[in-house]
């Protein structure tokens, strides 16, 4: 392509400021098509992040309630076993 810029500089007689005016023009050009590309590749990469932290947080949420859960079972056989241990208590003769 840069050949090409340089071949149609020649052939038209074009002042040598016009023409590397031109060829900086290209290049910046190139720079900026880069830039952004890289700019895409970099925001796709935080959007997968996000995602992986969405799910992340959702498998948290899954545990809390899971925790939750147990956590409330316990007392309640917590509690039973008190209720038990106090009919059977209640049952035995008092030593005097």
């Amino acid at each position: 392509m840069l050949e090409w810029l340089f071949e149609i500089g020649i052939i038209q007689g074009l002042s040598i400021f016009f023409f590397l005016f031109v060829v900086l023009g290209f290049l910046f050009w190139r720079f900026i098509s880069s830039v952004m590309a890289q700019n895409n590749e970099r925001e796709q990469r935080y959007i997968d992040t996000i995602d992986n932290l969405a799910q992340s947080l959702c498998e948290v949420k899954e545990v809390k309630l899971t925790v939750e859960e147990m956590r409330k079972e316990m007392i309640a056989s917590n509690e039973r076993q008190e209720n038990m241990i106090g009919k059977v208590l209640d049952k035995l003769p008092a030593k005097e």
